[in-house]
């Protein structure tokens, strides 16, 4: 079953060119997702009662446009298929014409809050979200590739804004730390095209991160690989893809 809404495009969402953010775009996916779960009854109330949760494990996210200051986008997502302890959400952002501007394909584990391990999807969850159990769509997810070199690095306090309801730092703000590591022109003549992000390990409040890019200039087009690490352990693998021409 599809779950959709519209969603404003709100001047807080929007960054130097009056578009929304990749991270604004990103709420609103993690927004619906939960919305959906809340709409057919298996929400966070659930979670908390049966000590399970979805935690994200891969993103692969393409731009052809961005949606703009005040417009108003339909926001879909669905449930693609439930497998032993996996799942595969779609998403897809439509202006009011329906063109799709943003299309994103997401990995999920559910996981045990008391053992902290992935457990067997519940009955609960076939029937709600009405996947058939007897399909196993693997959504196209492509894979990260590992930091070669470090071109740039900066170091980050976790602060307690950063934390999510799970109490570790939400998926967004990795995508945060790894843009902020990009040099200032880039971000400036250049725009997010593609996005891959593979979560590695969770990590709490307090401590301290590191965020380092390689990047890889290709005249027209950038692509970076990106890495966040903690104390030499790494918590995330990102690769994101820039071009010039606007979006």
């Amino acid at each position: 079953m599809r779950y959709e809404r519209d969603y404003f495009i709100h001047y807080y969402d929007t960054g130097l060119n009056r578009k929304a953010t990749i991270s604004s775009m990103m709420r609103y996916f993690e927004d619906i997702a939960i919305l959906h779960s809340e709409a057919v009854n298996i929400g966070l109330d659930y979670y908390y009662g049966n000590e399970v949760v979805w935690v994200l494990y891969k993103w692969d996210i393409k731009i052809s446009r961005y949606p703009k200051f005040q417009e108003t986008v339909k926001v879909r997502t669905k449930a693609c298929s439930l497998k032993g302890f996996q799942a595969y959400r779609s998403f897809d952002i439509l202006d009011s014409a329906g063109n799709i501007l943003v299309t994103a394909n997401s990995m999920w584990l559910f996981v045990n809050t008391k053992t902290k391990r992935p457990t067997k999807i519940t009955e609960d969850m076939f029937k709600h979200y009405e996947v058939d159990r007897t399909k196993m769509e693997e959504l196209p997810i492509g894979e990260v590739r590992q930091l070669q070199k470090e071109d740039k690095k900066k170091e980050f306090y976790i602060r307690y804004s950063d934390i999510d309801t799970n109490n570790h730092v939400n998926n967004i703000t990795y995508v945060d730390w790894a843009i902020e590591v990009i040099p200032e022109n880039i971000l400036k003549d250049y725009n997010l095209k593609e996005l891959k992000v593979f979560y590695k390990k969770e990590i709490g409040y307090g401590k301290m991160i590191s965020s380092s890019v390689e990047i890889l200039n290709d005249e027209s087009n950038l692509e970076c690989v990106h890495l966040i690490s903690a104390g030499g352990v790494p918590l995330c693998q990102l690769e994101t893809m820039w071009v010039k021409e606007k979006l």
